[in-house]
């Protein structure tokens, strides 16, 4: 969790600052609430200027001390710019938790708004309830219908009613083509020639027409 290592943070850095103030304390002749500013200012990478180590001549173990303040230089920084970063992240979770907190408390004081019905948000329409029984395709009785063998839109039709009302017109088309195909051999003029199906219907009534 965020919270683990943003604690794991605080401590270590704190560790190393107060390591650190000790350390300049002795060396530097600072006081140990300097000091602690001093790390504060370092670490931070503000830098105001108004402490500054190894500005003695001399020092005993000069390079250790060096080495030393290096270190913790590194350190500091690096826990402190983590450490700070943690931070962030949590202020910008309690600020989202905050709105959302807010948020609820005032849907919660709002009475509920009645929906309108319109074209984009139309009402519910309630669901039809499935049938007992399903209907077959060739569940149709001629004589109970109203419409004279006609159906409805949404109502099927079986290929044995189809058959049956399309025999007619069938026989009739097939004999009009056999008299054609007769006539057109008689007259020499090719068996088709005077039109296929509707049109050698419409072919021979003009010509009776003519005739009469």
């Amino acid at each position: 969790s965020v919270y683990y290592v943003m604690l794991y943070l605080t401590i270590f850095t704190v560790i190393i600052a107060c390591i650190a103030s000790s350390m300049y304390s002795t060396v530097e002749d600072w006081p140990y609430e300097d000091a602690i500013y001093f790390c504060f200012v370092a670490f931070t990478t503000i830098g105001f200027g108004d402490y500054v180590t190894s500005q003695k001549a001399t020092y005993t173990n000069e390079t250790i001390y060096g080495l030393a303040n290096f270190l913790f230089m590194v350190l500091g920084v690096c826990c402190t710019y983590s450490l700070l970063n943690v931070v962030s992240i949590v202020i910008k979770q309690m600020i989202i938790w905050i709105m959302k907190k807010g948020q609820s408390m005032m849907c919660c004081c709002r009475p509920p708004r009645k929906r309108r019905r319109n074209a984009i948000t139309p009402m519910r329409v309630p669901v039809a309830q499935p049938r007992d029984r399903a209907v077959d395709v060739t569940d149709y009785d001629s004589n109970d219908s109203d419409t004279d063998g006609r159906r409805m839109s949404g109502e099927m039709i079986s290929m044995k009613d189809f058959l049956t009302q399309n025999k007619v017109s069938l026989a009739v088309m097939q004999k009009e083509l056999y008299d054609t195909a007769n006539r057109g051999m008689a007259n020499g003029t090719g068996g088709l020639a005077q039109g296929v199906g509707g049109l050698a219907i419409l072919n021979n009534k003009l010509q009776e027409t003519n005739r009469d």
